[in-house]
């Protein structure tokens, strides 16, 4: 009985440190980033004021009135082109902004993707930016701004360019942008399609 009950408790004293150091680890890890300014990826989650890495889906593209906060923008990404588009990066500025669908890793070739982000400052810009490589080697970048003074809601940016940084001569993207005032609300629809230069 004595020599069971000493090894339960040398078994128990194992997992239990084997568990310590697991967390402490990660505490760790979680400190260093933190330190260093980097964020860890965790699993998707459901998107809220916390930036939890949601992924916008392809399918269905029909956008929707996208009230999460008081700026928001609502960027609809048809790929035309044939070809897969890979994510080079995405980033969202503002005051108080968060990110409600980040752009997919692969969009495939006839998808589209509707991507969102929103801000709580009224009185701040809210700035969108996400730029995929092409299956011919090109740089296309989708641009949106929204601001509760419609004037400021554009797609500036959006383009297509080669390694070189001149404009591409095989796609194109067709881009338009629907401000949607909402009394003290705003909200920024952009539509746009990458598809073969005619």
């Amino acid at each position: 009985m004595i020599s069971f009950t000493v090894s339960f408790l040398e078994d128990f004293m194992g997992v239990w440190k084997r568990t310590q150091h697991a967390v402490l680890g990660l505490f760790a890890l979680a400190s260093a980033a933190a330190f260093a300014g980097c964020s860890l990826q965790l699993p998707a989650g459901t998107g809220d004021d916390i930036d939890s890495p949601v992924y916008a889906q392809a399918g269905s593209c029909n956008p929707t009135t996208y009230t999460a906060g008081v700026v928001n923008i609502q960027l609809v990404i048809n790929n035309q082109t044939g070809q897969p588009l890979t994510l080079n990066s995405y980033g969202l500025s503002g005051e108080l902004d968060h990110w409600n669908q980040r752009p997919q890793t692969t969009l495939p070739a006839g998808s589209c993707e509707i991507i969102t982000g929103y801000s709580h400052d009224e009185f701040s810009t809210l700035s969108m930016y996400v730029e995929y490589a092409t299956g011919s080697g090109d740089t296309a970048m989708f641009a949106a701004q929204a601001d509760n003074n419609s004037d400021k809601n554009t797609t500036t940016g959006t383009n297509v360019v080669q390694r070189d940084g001149t404009p591409a001569t095989d796609l194109a993207i067709d881009s338009s942008i629907t401000p949607h005032p909402l009394g003290g609300y705003d909200f920024a629809t952009v539509t746009a399609t990458i598809k073969p230069a005619s």
